[in-house]
């Protein structure tokens, strides 16, 4: 009996001192207005960009604790638009993205690894196309400003035949490096 006494005390103390599972996480909403996701690929003798502007989602983020951290992005692929219009209509067309048949992207993370104080590397899926495979974001946050809005750089790299874009491989590199700009609000 006391060693159960003991372990039922050890418990309720950890229960109750102030540590990273009793404080709630901050909720954060992506500000439309102020956030994009930024491609660019390879060409011969060149680099192709591009971007898209619907991007919507929302993070749980515990500064003191990034690995309670988690996020979820979700892109329109018709807000998407490249340097030339050429490649704006080939990149929607339906050897690239086939923005008409999939209109979303969508990124949900599995686990946050903190990287340093404001730096981490978050694990997730994403899905393109409908098709869904693990990537890694390297996700770095700044502090909060005054009205509670932070600003958050995140970039990987993926290789677009994952995701059945295999058009012009003697042209279009596989490699595709991604960099999300988002602007978080605290969510009301």
């Amino acid at each position: 009996m006391p060693g159960r006494t003991r372990i039922l005390a050890v418990a309720l103390i950890l229960l109750f001192l102030p540590g990273a599972s009793s404080r709630p996480l901050v909720h954060y909403i992506f500000d439309a207005a102020r956030t994009e996701v930024h491609f660019t690929y390879s060409l011969p003798l060149s680099k192709g960009r591009g971007h898209f502007t619907d991007v919507s989602g929302s993070a749980y983020i515990d500064d003191l604790a990034l690995q309670r951290a988690s996020v979820e992005v979700v892109i329109g692929t018709r807000s998407l638009r490249a340097d030339t219009k050429t490649a704006q209509r080939e990149l929607a067309g339906k050897n690239f993205f086939s923005a008409a048949a999939h209109p979303k992207i969508h990124f949900k993370s599995r686990r946050v690894r903190a990287i340093g104080p404001a730096l981490a590397e978050v694990r997730g899926d994403v899905s393109i196309r409908g098709i869904t495979r693990p990537t890694v974001l390297r996700v770095r946050l700044e502090p909060r400003q005054a009205s509670g809005a932070r600003r958050m750089r995140a970039t990987t790299r993926i290789r677009r035949s994952d995701f059945g874009m295999t058009a012009y491989p003697l042209f279009v590199a596989d490699w595709v490096e991604i960099q999300i700009d988002a602007t978080l609000l605290p969510a009301p």
